[in-house]
């Protein structure tokens, strides 16, 4: 097994009339274990900070511990079946530890390792799928039930299908059905994103000229409504789902394994709530993408991205630089003042943008706190360079959980100044 070697290459986003391009920086790349093909982020060990799981075709899951900056420690390796493609991490016991079920491509199984909550896992529990050449998992609670479930693409003889496996909550699944959606099924995700409550797929399809993310929208007993497809950059192999740019929408991340060596790249796909999305905006990665994780791994507070790049043994990090925007042009005067403007929209739901001036490079910070003085979300804590910014609050405190209507007061510090704001939120 290869050892980890960091490999480093920070580069700021280009500015284009006025703005940072959104919305992540350049990749920094980590070399890992030989043909990485899926990876997920949690806590595995329970420190405080977010670490990754990693399948490779090698028949190895590999577990790499974070610090909480960005950087990772070496993988610990775990034996599994049968060339593991695809990998998802939920509580599916009811332990509250982290496990892991891994899709395995070259048996008609997924398998589950349960977490001990210590970074380590048991051996694991396999089952049986009903088809073959599995080529990704995702996780939800399909039917409403309470437990976590598992959706699983593979194909059935000509065609692709997604497998549903109901959890009991106890660790242990059962098989219950299929849908088809056509030939050349590969990632899969679930989300809410039409937001009625009930749980959609989103499937990267990649079949000869055929590349497309199709969107299921859930009925809520575990079968889903005909696609709706995307249309995407060449052979899209990963997906995910999360509300990247903060906007209360959930959107999609697709890795894209590219038709000529070293032009793959990672495509975002913003949601607009009602089960539809806008066209892809795309971003270089390492040599064939396919797979991809988010997590706050910079612990800033937004969501960032991880690509595993299958032919080059590297892992892309992708930091999401959501709410630094700046509309100084390069060569441009900067601000004569320290200033926070009002919120826009205000009153406001699901989400505002807050604008700050800096005239001088330094710290700062932004705080929403509510009308008792209590701290409700850190928005920002870092050094700015000089210039005018943008910052976006998505009306969750810093647990992630939705706050009620009512009046917030954002306080911006930077350069021993201070300034307030008003903002009124309805639900």
């Amino acid at each position: 097994m290869k050892a980890i070697v960091l490999v480093i290459s920070f580069l700021l986003s280009a500015t284009c009339c006025g703005a940072i391009d959104p919305l992540f920086e350049a990749a920094v790349n980590y070399n890992v274990a030989q043909y990485p093909s899926s990876l997920v982020s949690d806590d595995f060990d329970e420190d405080g900070h977010l670490d990754l799981a990693v399948a490779c075709e090698d028949n190895s899951v590999s577990i790499l511990i974070g610090a909480g900056d960005g950087s990772f420690a070496a993988p610990v390796d775990y034996y599994c079946y049968h060339c593991p493609i695809s990998i998802v991490t939920e509580d599916f016991n009811g332990d509250e530890h982290a496990d892991l079920a891994v899709a395995n491509r070259h048996t008609d199984d997924v398998s589950i390792f349960l977490g001990v909550g210590d970074g380590t896992f048991l051996p694991p529990v396999n089952y049986e799928v009903g088809g073959h050449e599995q080529t990704s998992i995702a996780s939800d609670d399909f039917n409403e039930d309470g437990h976590k479930d598992l959706a699983v693409v593979n194909k059935y003889y000509n065609q692709s299908q997604v497998t549903i496996f109901l959890g009991t909550g106890y660790g242990t699944f059962a098989s219950t059905g299929y849908s088809l959606i056509g030939n050349g099924g590969r990632g899969i995700a679930a989300g809410d994103f039409d937001e009625d409550e009930l749980q959609d797929l989103a499937v990267a399809i990649a079949a000869w000229d055929l590349y497309d993310v199709s969107v299921l929208l859930g009925i809520g007993d575990g079968t889903f409504a005909p696609a709706v497809n995307y249309d995407c950059i060449h052979s899209p192999q990963a997906v995910i789902t999360e509300d990247l740019d903060e906007d209360g929408h959930l959107d999609l991340a697709v890795a894209n394994y590219g038709m000529e060596t070293n032009s793959g790249n990672m495509s975002v796909f913003l949601g607009d709530g009602d089960g539809t999305f806008a066209s892809q905006v795309s971003y270089s990665a390492g040599n064939r993408p396919g797979a991809l994780t988010k997590g706050d791994l910079d612990e800033d507070g937004y969501w960032d991205l991880a690509v595993a790049n299958m032919q080059s043994t590297t892992i892309s990090i992708f930091i999401n630089r959501t709410g630094e925007q700046t509309s100084v042009d390069e060569g441009g005067d900067a601000p004569a003042v320290y200033r926070l403007l009002q919120n826009h929209p205000n009153p406001f739901s699901p989400a505002t943008t807050l604008a700050f001036d800096i005239p001088a490079a330094g710290y700062v910070n932004i705080t929403v706190y509510d009308l008792t003085g209590r701290v409700v979300k850190v928005l920002v804590d870092r050094d700015y360079p000089a210039g005018a910014f943008e910052t976006a609050w998505n009306c969750r405190n810093d647990d992630g959980e939705a706050v009620g209507s009512g009046v917030y007061l954002a306080r911006m510090t930077a350069g021993g100044n201070s300034a307030v704001t008003r903002m009124t939120l309805h639900r």
